[in-house]
């Protein structure tokens, strides 16, 4: 219970009130990602049938994209953004990084956020308004399982940082627990569909896994929060084009 909520601390605004995880909790919480994903979903699910009684399909729409960016405070957002002004510098390695810890956003970073949001926006009003309510209770589970999968397979690119603590204490059960639980969710939610959507999302872990070693040596933070935004992103995409 207390890595679960030590999961839900660091990767959601959720407040849980007199809780401190210690550093034991905050290394193995990466196990629970895919269960505060879960959590994240049930809200997205609620929120999308609350709002489609109340707004036309347009507004509710943007409102569900900015609802899964404040299931992270956009932190992942960010993250995004950086990685696009880090890979996209044509610099060695080590000004790679740097750029990428700076806190200023260049036009990469601002192209990157416009085209994910925006492709999120049109995927999300191209499902089917009674189908909406199921996206949004698997995209934020998609984006979670994504997490302990990629970070699993790669190691951390620099010396300290604020996702340092999260790759001590390896298993490859964070990969296969959390692909098997989103294959299981997929399926349960869109058939044979949702398993190909589950399914794009493992490749897409291990594509940006190699884009992440090729470019930096590893894994960062803000690499992290990239593989989850992209993870929605893509279950997104597949799920209209179905």
């Amino acid at each position: 219970m207390r890595r679960f909520l030590a999961a839900l601390t660091m990767i959601t605004p959720i407040p849980v009130p007199g809780f401190i995880p210690n550093e034991r909790d905050l290394e193995g919480c990466k196990t629970f990602f895919p269960l505060v994903g879960l959590v994240l979903g049930v809200i997205g699910y609620l929120v999308a049938i609350l709002l489609q009684n109340i707004f036309p399909h347009i507004i509710t729409v943007i409102l569900l994209v900015t609802l899964l960016e404040m299931f992270s405070k956009c932190f992942h957002l960010d993250g995004l953004a950086d990685t696009a002004d880090g890979f996209f510098s044509s610099r060695p390695r080590e000004r790679k990084l740097e750029i990428m810890r700076d806190s200023r956003i260049g036009a990469m970073g601002v192209f990157a956020m416009l085209i994910v949001l925006g492709l999120k926006a049109v995927a999300l009003f191209s499902i089917a308004p009674s189908m909406l309510k199921y996206a949004m209770l698997l995209i934020p589970l998609a984006g979670r399982c994504a997490m302990p999968m990629y970070i699993t397979v790669t190691r951390y690119a620099r010396k300290s940082g604020m996702a340092e603590i999260l790759y001590r204490k390896q298993s490859i059960v964070n990969f296969i627990w959390p692909l098997l639980f989103l294959l299981v969710s997929a399926w349960w939610l869109f058939n044979w569909h949702g398993i190909i959507a589950a399914f794009t999302v493992a490749v897409w872990v291990i594509y940006w896994r190699n884009e992440s070693f090729k470019h930096l040596g590893g894994a960062t933070g803000d690499t992290v929060g990239t593989c989850e935004e992209i993870a929605e992103l893509l279950i997104l995409l597949v799920l209209v084009a179905g």
